[in-house]
């Protein structure tokens, strides 16, 4: 049986068809690999009308909203805190699970309502040292990402206070000048940070009061005594409060 050939113009148009979607894909390849992100943003953006990327806010000068939305909202569900967005995920979730711990490959628990009663009780316990419910306290977290970083984060959003983020990637002077600069009293510690940030006490002069998550030693309470410095741990904190609740602001 004869085998069908291509007429050769219609093989050249192939050919030349291929030609073109290799040629096509390797310009296309070359430019989205060898340009900058920020030169394809910026050369996209300049495709658009400018005078339709934002809508002015009525009321409100300098305010803008996206004219890609014709009703765009200001709230959810009546949230306009992060606190309220805790309580909006209690009041749905409660008793379902909300922050884990591994412990040796196994996940340990808490509940969205646990994470907000722990975080009053921890709360109540920094105010109970003296500090006040209100954003001139600033209450510094060094640690590791862990229950105990979010804990401390919504205490603080539970009572107006501000959490401050201690970091230590470039170097420990990094904590010193962020504690000195916010004027930092009372920092939440791993365990592992403590010897740094006591290493580091005498040029804090503000630090009255280390928050350790985990047990405290004799020897931490004497070293941290040396800069004139109170240390307790983060369960000893949340029992202070537990004991001693205070009125959430």
């Amino acid at each position: 049986m004869p085998q069908y050939k291509r007429p050769r113009a219609e093989q050249i148009a192939v050919g030349i068809g291929v030609c073109a979607a290799v040629c096509g894909t390797a310009y296309c390849l070359h430019k989205y690999i060898f340009t900058p992100p920020s030169l394809l943003m910026a050369e996209e953006t300049a495709k658009m009308d400018i005078e339709h990327q934002a809508i002015d806010v009525p009321d409100i000068p300098g305010a803008k909203r996206s004219a890609f939305c014709e009703e765009l909202l200001d709230s959810y569900d009546g949230i306009t805190t992060a606190y309220e967005a805790y309580l909006r995920g209690a009041e749905i979730s409660g008793d379902k699970q909300c922050l884990g711990t591994n412990l040796n490959g196994s996940y340990s628990w808490i509940t969205y309502n646990e994470v907000l009663q722990k975080a009053a009780d921890l709360g109540s316990g920094i105010l109970e040292l003296g500090y006040q419910p209100c954003p001139e306290t600033f209450v510094g977290i060094y640690a590791s990402n862990k229950a105990e970083w979010v804990l401390t984060d919504v205490a603080c959003l539970t009572y107006s206070m501000v959490s401050v983020p201690l970091y230590d990637s470039l170097g420990a002077d990094a904590c010193t000048y962020i504690i000195n600069h916010a004027e930092i009293s009372v920092v939440v510690c791993d365990g592992n940070k403590l010897p740094v940030l006591l290493e580091k006490a005498d040029q804090c002069p503000k630090l009255k009061h280390i928050i350790k998550i985990g047990d405290v030693s004799e020897e931490d309470e004497q070293n941290a005594g040396k800069f004139g410095i109170t240390i307790k741990s983060f369960k000893d904190m949340e029992e202070l409060g537990h004991n001693n609740p205070k009125e959430k602001s």
